[in-house]
């Protein structure tokens, strides 16, 4: 090998790592720049962060309210980066909300979601919603329609709130929308999604799509297991994705979901917030 083609590789090499080193650095996820690639408009999305049961939640939506990321603090800044490269080259302007989920809470309890309010928050309004959300007691021949009557009204929250998808493969978005069908309290397997995009034999690209997926919670991988229906990996940390499937009550043994806290260690009954 030439000396001047070791020296390409180096600088290559170099650059690479530069490149990766910014965009790993928290100080640096909130660009400034009004210009992208030539002739594309940055995309411009609002921060929005609110408390949950199980760690604070942040929520970046576009103009129009439509939800581009959504996971938690704790993992921010690796979603953000996949986010980021997901939309290469474009870039990703964050900017801070103007108001935070608690100046919604007004709003949130009169159940105003008028024209009046703001629709970015939207989003955030019906997250708050979804985990403060508790199902009555229930006793009696008539618990199973209760508990299902209860569940449609909890996916309702989120089901109807927009979702903006970056730039993928025609299978990972056909993936994506397959799993947007799965119902809250029930649970499906990557397999099975795979048979829905009519891929049968896709079920690893799947797998590759789920961990793709920007938008935890509105499209629900905590959903997904695997085709033992053993609880298999959830990138916010297994122990969300079981406090997840018991608060919708999926219909997962409960002894299943003990073991896998016994195997984290951590009593889930314990709020993280």
């Amino acid at each position: 090998m030439s000396w001047r083609l070791s020296f390409f590789l180096f600088s290559a090499f170099i650059t690479v790592k530069e490149f990766e080193c910014q965009m790993s650095t928290p100080s640096l996820r909130f660009g400034n720049a009004t210009t992208s690639v030539v002739g594309v408009p940055p995309l411009r999305v609002y921060r929005y962060t609110t408390p949950t049961p199980i760690g604070e939640c942040v929520v970046l939506v576009d103009e129009e309210g439509a939800v581009c990321l959504c996971n938690w603090t704790d993992c921010e800044e690796e979603a953000v980066c996949r986010l980021r490269r997901a939309y290469q080259p474009r870039e990703i302007l964050i900017e801070e909300a103007a108001a935070t989920a608690k100046e919604e809470e007004e709003e949130e309890e009169d159940g105003d979601d008028s024209e009046t309010s703001d629709a970015r928050a939207y989003a955030v309004r019906q997250l708050r919603r979804y985990f403060s959300y508790s199902f009555p007691p229930m006793s009696g021949g008539g618990r199973d329609a209760s508990v299902s009557f209860c569940q449609q009204k909890l996916h309702a929250l989120l089901d109807g709130v927009p979702i903006r998808y970056p730039p993928s493969t025609s299978l990972t978005q056909a993936a994506w929308a397959a799993l947007r069908e799965v119902r809250l309290g029930e649970i499906t397997t990557y397999g099975a999604l795979a048979k829905r995009c009519q891929r049968p034999s896709a079920s690893r690209a799947v797998g590759r799509a789920m961990r793709e997926n920007h938008v935890c919670l509105f499209l629900p991988c905590h959903r997904v297991v695997g085709a033992s229906r053993a609880l298999t990996g959830f990138g916010p940390g297994l122990w969300r994705k079981v406090w997840l499937l018991r608060h919708e009550q999926a219909a997962i043994p409960a002894r299943q979901l003990q073991r896998v806290e016994s195997v984290q260690g951590t009593s889930l009954k314990r709020e993280r917030a």
